[in-house]
């Protein structure tokens, strides 16, 4: 089974909150050792990444933990409010309590969907984490992994966050995760 990753890019604001850059991802093609050089993810044996995977940030901006996270409510409340992803209560409780999830911790941004019971990490979610644009470059260096083998996708994105420092500061970051 593949793995791929869905990655954002935020700046910091004066307040301390973050804005994405988008309301969607960057779509990234699969590049295991790119993976593997930003968290540790289809590593090789034995690789330790330069930073290991921090989980989604507690201050994460609302368009970016709208889609880490799941609202839990009952099928009759999704259909009235017309959503289509979501998890009922005991549905939510047995994913948690098995491990395939997580609740929402308290302090972490609140995402835009509404909800009656919360939020669940979505369970098909794993290894979530975050880069300041001053750590992509180390990291990849760390992994020696050559940019000049990285997508042309994944070049542009860090060029785009890199720009984004110089007039926004070095709180720009990317937001990232994998599916299973």
């Amino acid at each position: 089974m593949g793995c791929d990753i869905h990655m954002f890019a935020e700046f910091g604001e004066g307040s301390g909150a973050f804005t994405a850059l988008s309301d969607g991802e960057f779509l990234l093609p699969r590049q295991y050792g790119l993976f593997a050089a930003l968290a540790g993810v289809r590593a090789e044996p034995g690789f330790v990444p330069l930073q290991r995977p921090r989980g989604i940030p507690s201050d994460v901006s609302q368009h970016v933990a709208d889609r880490y996270f799941v609202p839990v409510l009952e099928d009759e409340r999704a259909r009235a409010w017309g959503l289509a992803d979501h998890f009922t209560p005991s549905h939510a409780a047995r994913l948690v309590a098995s491990g395939a999830s997580r609740w929402k911790p308290d302090g972490t941004t609140t995402p835009l969907m509404p909800t009656t019971h919360g939020h669940i990490a979505h369970p098909d979610w794993h290894s979530a984490s975050w880069l300041a644009v001053d750590e992509i470059r180390p990291a990849l260096e760390h992994a020696r992994f050559n940019l000049d083998a990285a997508s042309d996708e994944f070049v542009l994105l860090l060029d785009y966050v890199s720009a984004v420092a110089v007039k926004k500061g070095p709180s720009t970051r990317v937001v990232f995760w994998f599916d299973n």
